[in-house]
């Protein structure tokens, strides 16, 4: 969580050794229900990072 007016940023980390990596996330059940609000928010104009020197 981060406060009102702060960014918040996270790093995820896949390691292991050849194949067997792999991104094994999941959502708690108690706070799952946060993602069906994203569908009626605006996409943050900063998004994508580097898009511009990506283009």
């Amino acid at each position: 969580m981060a406060a009102p007016g702060y960014d918040l940023y996270y790093l995820n980390v896949m390691a292991g050794p050849g194949q067997d990596r792999a991104c094994l996330i999941c959502d708690d059940p108690a706070h799952g229900w946060i993602r069906s609000t994203w569908d009626t928010q605006d996409i943050d104009d900063r998004l994508p990072f580097g898009a511009e020197e990506n283009a």
